[in-house]
């Protein structure tokens, strides 16, 4: 009898041993003779406990309706009182609740953890419960109740060290992932860097790291950089499998791809993870990802929508209320490919099932996508109470979001909401209220800022590995050489980008922008008349606001004038500055005719009818473009034979709201002056020589000495600001865009923590006007860095300058400052100077004046 006995010892122990070499169908074979053994010797426990082992090989296999069936029947014994033991009933629990988790039923999974921590208590098993704990907090981010996740977390970090060594590192893994779903993706990536150093390299542990850093990394907007890492943890399972890591890591995949434009890889993708998921029996994940990869299939044929209503049938059969949050997605992603009336009750099912769990940003999503739908229908009441709740649901999750790149992905999810307030109360010539929505929605991430100043080391040092070569290659590209040839300039700017990629995701912002006043913005002062610009289906609208009055003018242009009048305006001075080049002179007469014809075309279409309209005392234009509105040099259109910059001061702004709401100037009056190149602009000498002689009490960085760490350090507290240097933009990567220092180039996510509140801040450089703009048009650029980082006024550059024209320019304009003009009718002056010698736009036109 002992000898039978010690074989099935043997027998399962063996079979722990080829789970963990990845041999699972052995290692199932192994288990079942163990437990036929101890059946057979009577052993009731021994053999009952087999289901414990069997529950989890099936699930690292992915059969997790095999897995919860196992652990049911394993549970059922010791509730029935085969074993007398808490922390037994407790670990059975756990068992259990884990195979739920994975098979999507989160809110039984919710309830069998609860139990199982209580067991676990009873038995005064500290470190067991902790680890219930751990398990307990992924399910509780699944039903999004990230906040108790993580309260419940640093309860059980309190009873776990690294000693510990699973449940602790899982504990830290799931810090990570709550600190990512509450809008904390940045403290997230932390948690993983934590853990990555704790798991053998190439393991399936460290797989599962890869996983959650890659979706924290795409959460901020780093999908290239998630891309790699979610085929680095796909390559790490296909040597040791691991079935729920491995279909999640394809689902994660899918998005990232999506992200990035990949549409048919990530539609692959997404069809790899429900295979998966399905054999899995994870009827919840396959759903889900089924539906993403009909949604990728380009058109909503008729094999499309047949393909969703089967989908939607097995979703049907399904009981809903164990994985409610699924459920919802699901519907909500088919509703897109689903005719009008089964995608309206798709729509309002998904809304029930969102409210349900009490998932306010799945509420948000529905009810948004019901508003577009109603007003499709022309039910503009609907439609409006559903926006208006969308936006509403989404302000509760809005003051989670810590970290600015998070808060910009936030205004673009509520963007199609504003859009149809805003569209609703035009339609009803609410004129007060439209004005009132359009500023609601529009960069409210650029309110006041808190700083946090704390610099994590070990990305610091990681930062710096990449800087030195990421600098020579932007002064490479920086600098004009006709010589170069287009590949090697090719293969610079490819090289560029993959460094831009790893340091997006190290530059990570530790500030955090609060919700902008939720006040009105008051009246224009006396003399001054605001236009804010609209844009719906392409056609350019705009509401002018005067101390009295507020307007609208519709169908004013379309965006594709705009783009076309523009791209001739950009080539005839391209032309003009070649030739200048070649000729030694400041430009050719007979570009000026072409230049100016489109600057009259822009302003007869988008100025002229709005210009007319204003009373006689006018003499200030407060502009609020919008997307690409913001590359138009409105001091150069011309309405009636004249230029607006000579009618009219200037300000471009982001929102009348965060303008009125921007920092005061300092009451200390100190003035930096700062200057840099390599040889190449010596003009800046001159420029800064200039300015110092209207400033004479400057603090003053040039050459050697205006290194980082000396420009940033200034910056602070500083009230007047003037910088001479290279500046670059980089599309791709807006927030790498920086200004040129003796040892690097100071970037928009390095200027954005700096504390510059009021200062006026003059930037002589090319390109320090550009920015791209997002769905919620949030502003991404140089631009976006000064203002966050306080400053009142910006004078900038939308295009490259001519540097003998920009000294000039931005010295007078600092001149006229220090005499106490206001920013815009310092630029104004000096443009209006400046325009009498260079009468070609491209000279003098691409300055203008931002405010907060």
């Amino acid at each position: 009898m002992p000898a039978r006995s010690s074989s099935a010892e043997i027998a399962y122990r063996a079979a722990q041993r080829a789970a963990e070499r990845g041999d699972h169908r052995r290692s199932l074979e192994l288990i079942d003779l163990a437990e036929r053994e101890f059946a057979e010797l009577g052993d009731e426990l021994s053999a009952a406990r087999c289901d414990a082992g069997r529950s989890l090989v099936l699930q690292d296999l992915g059969d997790f309706s095999g897995a919860t069936a196992a652990a049911r029947r394993w549970l059922t014994r010791v509730e029935a009182g085969l074993v007398d033991d808490r922390s037994v009933q407790a670990q059975a629990h756990s068992n259990l609740a884990a195979c739920l988790y994975s098979a999507g039923e989160y809110l039984a999974a919710e309830a069998a953890f609860a139990r199982g921590t209580q067991l676990a208590r009873q038995a005064d098993d500290s470190e067991l419960a902790a680890t219930l704990q751990v398990n307990h907090a992924a399910v509780l981010n699944a039903l999004g109740r990230g906040p108790d996740a993580y309260q419940v977390l640093l309860e059980a970090l309190d009873n776990l060290s690294e000693a510990s060594g699973e449940p602790y590192r899982a504990a830290l893994v799931n810090v990570g992932e709550t600190l990512c779903s509450m809008g904390h993706p940045d403290e997230g990536l932390t948690w993983f860097s934590r853990v990555e150093g704790l798991v053998a390299e190439a393991s399936v542990e460290h797989a599962g790291v890869l996983l959650e850093t890659a979706a924290a990394l795409d959460a901020l907007g780093a999908s290239d950089e998630a891309i790699r890492r979610y085929r680095e943890c796909l390559d790490i399972v296909e040597a040791f499998p691991a079935a729920t890591i491995e279909a999640r890591a394809w689902r994660g995949y899918g998005t990232s791809l999506r992200r990035v434009g990949s549409q048919h890889l990530a539609a692959e993708a997404f069809t790899n993870a429900s295979r998966r998921f399905l054999a899995a029996g994870s009827v919840p994940e396959y759903a889900l990802c089924e539906a993403e990869a009909l949604s990728l299939t380009g058109t909503a044929s008729a094999d499309v929508r047949r393909a969703a209503r089967d989908l939607l049938r097995v979703v049907d059969s399904t009981d809903e209320a164990a994985w409610p949050i699924h459920a919802c997605e699901v519907r909500l992603i088919l509703a897109d490919v689903l005719g009008f009336v089964t995608a309206e009750t798709q729509l309002r099912q998904a809304l029930r099932l969102a409210e349900s769990a009490g998932v306010p940003h799945l509420v948000g999503r529905a009810c948004q996508k019901l508003a577009v739908m109603e007003l499709a229908r022309g039910c503009e009441a609907d439609a409006l109470a559903f926006a208006e709740r969308a936006i509403e649901v989404a302000s509760v999750v809005q003051h989670r979001l810590l970290h600015d790149r998070v808060a910009v992905a936030f205004a673009d999810n509520v963007a199609d909401a504003w859009s149809i307030v805003v569209r609703i109360r035009l339609r009803r010539c609410e004129y007060e209220s439209a004005l009132e929505a359009v500023e609601s929605s529009r960069s409210a991430s650029l309110g006041i800022v808190e700083r946090n100043r704390s610099e994590r080391a070990n990305e610091a040092s990681l930062r710096d590995a990449g800087r030195d070569e990421l600098s020579a290659l932007y002064r490479r590209l920086c600098v004009h050489d006709p010589t170069m040839q287009r590949s090697v300039r090719l293969g610079l700017e490819q090289r560029a980008r993959e460094l831009e990629q790893r340091l997006d995701r190290l530059d990570l912002a530790d500030s955090r922008p609060n919700a902008s006043s939720s006040e009105p913005a008051p009246p224009p002062a006396d003399g001054e008349a605001a236009i804010v610009f609209v844009v719906y289906d392409h056609v350019i609208g705009a509401l002018v606001r005067t101390r009295d009055s507020v307007q609208y003018f519709s169908d004013l242009a379309t965006m594709a004038d705009v783009r076309r009048h523009m791209g001739a305006f950009h080539a005839a001075g391209r032309r003009a500055l070649a030739m200048a080049r070649v000729r030694g002179d400041s430009f050719d007469e007979s570009f000026v005719d072409s230049a100016r014809s489109r600057m009259v075309v822009l302003g007869r279409l988008l100025m002229r009818e709005v210009v007319d309209s204003l009373p006689t005392e006018i003499r200030k234009l407060v502009i609020v473009p919008h997307g690409g509105l913001r590359a138009v040099p409105f001091g150069a259109l011309e309405s009636e034979g004249q230029a607006l910059i000579e009618r009219f001061e200037i300000d471009v702004v982001p929102s009348l709201r965060v303008r009125a709401n921007r920092p005061p100037s300092p009451g200390v009056r100190r003035t930096v002056v700062i200057g840099f190149h390599d040889g190449d602009l010596p003009e800046i000498d001159d420029e800064i020589a200039d300015v110092v002689r209207a400033a004479p009490a400057a603090e003053v960085l040039m050459a050697a000495t205006a290194t980082s760490d000396r420009v940033s350090s200034a910056l602070e507290g500083a009230s007047h600001v003037h910088i001479a240097s290279h500046g670059i933009f980089r599309a791709a990567s807006p927030r790498q865009s920086g200004i040129q220092t003796a040892d690097g180039w100071l970037t928009v996510d390095q200027i954005s923590k700096l504390d510059m509140a009021g200062a006026t801040v003059i930037l002589s450089a090319c390109d320090t006007g550009c920015a791209t703009t997002t769905t919620g048009d949030e502003i991404i650029g140089l631009q976006r860095g000064f203002l966050q980082a306080g400053a009142r006024s910006l004078v900038m550059a939308a295009w490259p300058t001519i540097d003998e024209v920009s000294r000039r320019v931005c010295a007078d304009t600092h001149l006229e400052i220090q005499n106490g003009a206001e920013p815009s009718a310092a630029l104004r002056r000096a443009v209006l100077a400046e325009r009498v010698r260079s009468n070609h736009p491209w000279w003098w036109a691409p300055f203008f004046v931002c405010s907060a």
